[in-house]
């Protein structure tokens, strides 16, 4: 039951009441709109997580002198996952609260984790803007959520398809990793190259679900762009890398379709048998005879595959999406012969057949 006055002037909020009491008394305030804030765009430089010094933009309201993690040009916000209920029973809710910080004494403190969060979405859309010549996830410029500190010692992060956002755990410390970041964008993008988005995606079982998980390492790594051996790991950013392209074993993964993990857990393996597929792209990009690829190249060629998959497609499938997508982008008759070598050298290859030619 709302009162039908407006407390608004041209001064003041607009407050919207409710739960009015009998006897007249107003209730808990439910809404506050303020009209009178006008955000405008600004550059911040503040420090990551990392003790990195990061460039990125938020929203800036100069009559209340306050900055919000709103990123208009890219149309990225940041948010703290909303937490409500007792210690031993706690409710998160997202997206939460949209970051913001005002002046104390004279400086404008932004949280570590905040700044990591913004500025490395900023960098994975700019790769798949520039790069590849995508806007946002959906390939038209979607507004894209991001939530972090969810859960209570939550260690993960992913994109949940039915909220359309991505979400980092209060735990693990995946918000300060650039190439954790690019990998959870791209499920989102494989989910609309390859499924509708939203219901259908790669299949996130089997084979299809290791692809899945497979292409969004690769993209990850190729985002993140590192030299050395920190390139071939996922996640090193964080408390501790998670996965390696170049050494899949090493984290408990197999290296070889002959060692395909069958069971049904994970979805039948989808964080497992995604190293087999891994290792031949760690393969195919460290030959010699692909030397002179560029790292935007690779992305672009990998990028490409995913439009030649079906949703429920294996890695043979894949094999000839990559090779198809590589041949497209002009790679000379020796570099395709080294990406079938890596393929091969996985165990991800044509059955032995017998060719009988009629003459």
């Amino acid at each position: 039951d709302f009162p039908y006055e407006s407390l608004a002037t041209n001064d003041e909020p607009y407050y919207v009441y409710a739960n009015d009491s009998a006897d007249g008394e107003d209730g808990d305030i439910a809404i506050v709109i303020d009209n009178l804030v006008e955000w405008a765009s600004a550059t911040v430089t503040s420090q990551d997580t990392l003790g990195t010094t990061r460039t990125f933009n938020m929203q800036y309201d100069d009559e209340s002198d306050t900055y919000r993690m709103v990123d208009s040009t890219r149309n990225i916000t940041t948010y703290t996952a909303d937490v409500s209920g007792l210690a031993f029973w706690k409710k998160y809710s997202l997206p939460g609260t949209i970051v913001t910080t005002s002046l104390d004494e004279g400086t404008y403190y932004v949280a570590a984790e905040a700044v990591s969060v913004q500025a490395n979405m900023s960098d994975v859309y700019d790769f798949y803007k520039n790069t590849l010549n995508r806007d946002s996830f959906d390939g038209a410029g979607a507004a894209i959520k991001v939530s972090y500190d969810y859960g209570d010692n939550y260690e993960n992060a992913y994109w949940s398809s039915s909220l359309q956002q991505m979400v980092y755990g209060d735990a693990g410390g995946f918000s300060s990793a650039l190439d954790v970041a690019g990998h959870e964008f791209t499920h989102a993008v494989i989910n609309y190259v390859v499924g509708d988005g939203v219901n259908t995606t790669l299949t996130y079982y089997g084979e299809s679900g290791a692809l899945n998980e497979s292409y969004a390492d690769i993209m990850g790594t190729l985002i993140e762009n590192k030299s050395g051996t920190d390139r071939w790991l996922i996640g090193e950013d964080s408390d501790s890398a998670i996965r390696s392209l170049s050494s899949p074993s090493t984290y408990g993964q197999p290296e070889s379709y002959d060692d395909l993990y069958t069971g049904s857990s994970d979805n039948a393996g989808v964080h497992t048998n995604s190293g087999i597929f891994n290792y031949a792209a760690y393969k195919m990009m460290t030959d010699s005879r692909t030397s002179s690829i560029s790292n935007s190249t690779w992305a672009k060629m990998f990028y490409g595959s995913m439009f030649r998959l079906a949703t429920d497609a294996d890695f043979l499938d894949a094999r000839y999406a990559v090779l198809a997508s590589a041949k497209a982008l002009g790679f000379t008759s020796s570099q395709v012969e080294a990406i079938e070598d890596a393929f091969d050298d996985v165990g991800i290859k044509e059955s032995d057949s017998i060719r009988i030619v009629l003459t």
